[in-house]
C-alpha cells in the first residue's frame, strides 16, 4: 500500500511507460487512527483538496468569480431556517446555537446551506466547529 501511495515519488507504470500524473492513493495504517475517527476522516482526505485544483488545473479550469450575494444568501436561508423552526416550536435555545454555528462555518467559507444539511442529518457531537 505504501508502494502505491506516492508521496515520496510518481508511480511509474511499465505497461504504458510513463509516470502517474498525479498521486490518487492516500495510505492512513488504520492501527494508527482506528480509535479516532476524525483523524481517520482527516488524514485520508488530506490529499483531496490539492488533487482537485492540480487537476482543475492541468485541464484548464478555473474558477468562478466570487458572488457579491452570498452574506444576503446567508441572511435569507437563516431567516428561512429560523422561521420553520419557530413554527415547529422547538427549543429556542438550540434553535439559536444551531444558527450561530451556521454562520460561522458560512463566515469561514463554507456553504450555509450543506452546513444545515450536515446538521440535520448528522448532528455533531460539540457546538465548536
Amino acid at each position: 500500500m505504501e508502494e502505491l501511495d506516492a508521496d515520496d515519488a510518481p508511480l511509474y507504470s511499465k505497461l504504458m511507460r510513463k509516470y502517474a500524473a498525479r498521486d490518487i492513493v492516500q495510505f492512513v495504517p488504520f492501527r494508527d487512527v482506528k480509535n479516532d475517527p476524525y483523524r481517520l476522516a482527516k488524514e485520508v482526505l488530506a490529499e483531496v483538496p490539492r488533487q482537485l485544483v492540480s487537476y482543475f488545473a492541468s485541464v484548464g479550469i478555473k474558477p468562478n468569480p466570487p458572488r457579491r450575494d452570498v452574506g444576503n444568501e446567508i441572511n435569507n436561508l437563516m431567516q428561512q431556517k429560523m422561521m420553520g423552526m419557530m413554527m415547529k416550536k422547538p427549543e429556542n435555545f438550540f434553535c439559536s446555537r444551531k444558527m450561530m454555528m451556521v454562520n460561522h462555518l458560512a463566515q469561514q467559507g463554507l456553504d450555509p446551506g450543506q452546513v444545515l444539511q450536515f446538521l440535520d442529518a448528522v448532528g455533531t457531537a460539540d457546538e465548536n466547529p
